[in-house]
């Protein structure tokens, strides 16, 4: 097998390893593991368009690589707090629902914890604090 045949039979090898990986999900994970696709189909789609349309894009741009580097790095930091005010509101939210539970009568409080419970999103929501 040498490079050409690679290249010409690229979608078809892409197809293939998206099939063994959709395999293994659903073999280790069951059928709520498909939930992690989405995120990982974004993170291709984003890595087509860095690699191809962006990339000519800033290529065009006249000004230095250094300024470039830079407009990356601020990108960079402001999503970085972006995504740590996110985490943050979403701990205080639950820090406050679990002091709304405490207050509740003791009749009520194995309801609103089933509740708060329910409110989880699957294996996605559990493994996001990884993916920061």
């Amino acid at each position: 097998m040498n490079v050409r045949s690679i290249t010409a039979n690229k979608r078809l090898l892409l197809f293939l390893g998206l099939a063994v990986v959709v395999g293994v999900l659903l073999v280790l994970g069951g059928p709520d593991i498909l939930g992690l696709l989405i995120p990982l189909a974004v993170l291709y789609g984003a890595f087509r368009f860095v690699a191809g349309p962006l990339s000519r894009f800033m290529a065009r741009i006249r000004v230095s690589i250094r300024w470039k580097i830079m407009a990356a790095l601020a990108l960079m930091t402001v999503l970085f707090f972006v995504v740590v005010v996110v985490n943050g509101a979403a701990m205080d939210y639950m820090h406050n629902n679990l002091h709304d539970i405490q207050a509740l009568p003791t009749s009520e409080i194995r309801a609103e914890v089933n509740d708060l419970e329910d409110q989880q999103h699957g294996f996605v929501f559990d493994t996001l604090p990884l993916w920061g």
